[in-house]
């Protein structure tokens, strides 16, 4: 990929301190984080650090373990590409502990582990459209689906014994107007994430994604359309869905 204009520094950063239980594997009796689990020979980490290395204007990658974590230490990871054991509580803690190692001027990208399939022309629409309007943004899809909102009447759903299924009541329909599912990478100005995630983080503010950050401190971030390839890894059955597509 030729840039069309000098970009300034961008590093990644991989907040990889969780276990992922839910897509979780079992080898030797032992549960192997999901970031681990291979998909075609290769750990789903090192695809989501190959799809961000692609791009000319990422100059590095960080990946956020936690202390323990020993998985790591088996990845052959390539050039440009650094372990910080600086895995936290929450997954806003690990960024936050991770770009604090980082040099302060340039921008940071978030991506998750989780999200192996990230094509090219996706994360170069985000760089390119965050960079030439000199706002942070995110990748995210516009919500297609009817919404419906669960009743809250009782938190425990029904259960069907004879179909093994459970199910919980509709409350209502909610309007998916201007409604958006936010992906990752998020790209955004190094001070000013850093600065964001602390002050949230002091407020006990419920962080779910470093945009929610951003809005917290009361800047904007841009809504940039992802790809529907770029899903994050949840279930175990999405391993097959990703691998049907990774190369």
């Amino acid at each position: 990929m030729k840039l069309d204009f000098p970009y300034p520094t961008i590093r990644a950063v991989i907040p990889a301190g969780g276990v992922g239980s839910r897509a979780a594997a079992m080898v030797n009796g032992q549960a192997i984080p999901k970031q681990y689990r291979l998909i075609k020979g290769q750990s789903m980490l090192w695809h989501t650090v190959q799809a961000l290395l692609a791009h000319p204007a990422i100059e590095s990658v960080h990946i956020g373990v936690a202390a323990d974590d020993d998985w790591i230490l088996q990845q052959i990871l390539p050039e440009h590409c650094y372990i910080h054991r600086t895995g936290g509580a929450t997954r806003a803690d690990t960024v936050l502990n991770t770009i604090s190692t980082l040099p302060n001027e340039g921008w940071v990208l978030v991506h998750d582990a989780a999200r192996p399939g990230l094509p090219l022309d996706a994360l170069n629409r985000l760089i390119t459209t965050c960079l030439s309007m000199d706002t942070g943004g995110i990748l995210a899809l516009p919500v297609g689906d009817t919404v419906k909102r669960q009743q809250r009447l009782s938190e425990k759903p029904l259960s069907d014994m004879t179909t093994n299924t459970t199910a919980m009541y509709i409350d209502e329909t909610v309007s998916r107007d201007g409604l958006w599912l936010a992906q990752t990478p998020q790209l955004f100005k190094k001070e000013l994430l850093e600065q964001a995630l602390r002050v949230a983080l002091s407020h006990g503010f419920a962080i779910t994604d470093e945009a929610s950050a951003i809005e917290f401190v009361g800047e904007k971030s841009l809504l940039i359309k992802g790809h529907w390839r770029n899903l994050k890894v949840t279930w175990a059955e999405d391993f097959e869905l990703v691998e049907s597509f990774l190369t």
